[in-house]
């Protein structure tokens, strides 16, 4: 199974330079635990301070000794997908994450999930693309969606503790210093 980090800094604890340091950190235990590909997702924050804190991140994942080989020197573009419209449209994309499989809960508001049935018409639909599930992924229902057809999970949330590790059969990881807000 192929696991998708995605940052979202506003899910941990501290203040925004403690958030970013936490981010860092973060990414260095992702790819040390076998996190396959990450994405610096921070969607409100200004480029002049994103660009830093990318660097940050692919500077903590190289001192991480963690070499993304399935990547190679090629870019890896992946889309975001929610409806067989969309795959057809991003058929020329490295990859995609469908989305969302289970109900995802985003304040204010929650979105219902299209389900395991939906991901599997959907990876049908996009072959040989490799197709990613997001959208409500715990570690209790990822190997489900891998058996529906998908590569591998994408998620927030699911990378904020140490249970995505179970996914890899790596030992949990706690610290201090990673734990996502309350």
């Amino acid at each position: 199974m192929l696991l998708y980090a995605i940052t979202n800094r506003k899910l941990l604890a501290g203040d925004e330079a403690e958030r970013c340091n936490r981010l860092v950190e973060l990414a260095a235990v992702w790819a040390q635990g076998g996190v396959d590909y990450l994405q610096v997702r921070e969607k409100d924050m200004p480029l002049n301070e994103l660009q830093p804190l990318a660097a940050r991140v692919v500077e903590a994942v190289r001192a991480a000794h963690q070499v993304y080989d399935r990547a190679g020197r090629e870019a890896i573009v992946s889309v975001a997908c929610h409806s067989p419209e969309e795959i057809r449209e991003a058929l020329g994309a490295s990859m995609l994450l469908f989305s969302p499989i289970f109900e995802k809960v985003t304040e204010p508001r929650s979105l219902r999930g299209q389900g395991l049935g939906a991901l599997r018409r959907a990876a049908e639909l996009a072959a040989p693309i490799p197709v990613f599930a997001l959208g409500g992924v715990t570690e209790r229902n990822a190997a489900a969606c891998v058996q529906a057809g998908a590569a591998g999970v994408a998620a927030i949330r699911l990378f904020l503790g140490g249970a995505w590790r179970g996914l890899t059969g790596a030992e949990p990881v706690t610290s201090a210093s990673v734990r996502p807000s309350s």
